[in-house]
């Protein structure tokens, strides 16, 4: 975090006891978290991937000064919105060193 310029953009860390999420990014709450359920049952690599994941949702916000969302619509209804993991945010990631940019990591813990 420190090597990207994280910390020195006022966002902290925390650590979750969250079993279903990886990790989180809420700069405008100046909030970045993972799961300790996830990290201790997954290889370093991968702990490594998510952190970059997030750090990439980190500085793609500091770069726009805003989330960039999109939502799902369900019955007509905005349901969810989701961060969007489009090239602006796949080229931070990669620049950053994550290889392979993706919107999800596929993680199993049993």
């Amino acid at each position: 975090m420190l090597q990207h310029g994280i910390l020195q953009k006022g966002i902290s860390f925390r650590w979750e006891d969250e079993p279903y999420s990886c990790g989180y990014c809420w700069p405008e709450e100046k909030i970045m978290g993972l799961s300790i359920p996830i990290v201790k049952a997954v290889h370093q690599n991968l702990v490594e991937e998510i952190i970059l994941h997030e750090i990439a949702h980190a500085i793609d916000y500091t770069n726009q000064n805003r989330w960039r969302y999109k939502y799902v619509i369900k019955n007509g209804r905005r349901k969810r919105r989701y961060l969007i993991h489009d090239k602006v945010w796949r080229d931070i990631a990669k620049s950053i060193g994550l290889e392979y940019p993706t919107a999800t990591i596929a993680v199993c813990t049993e």
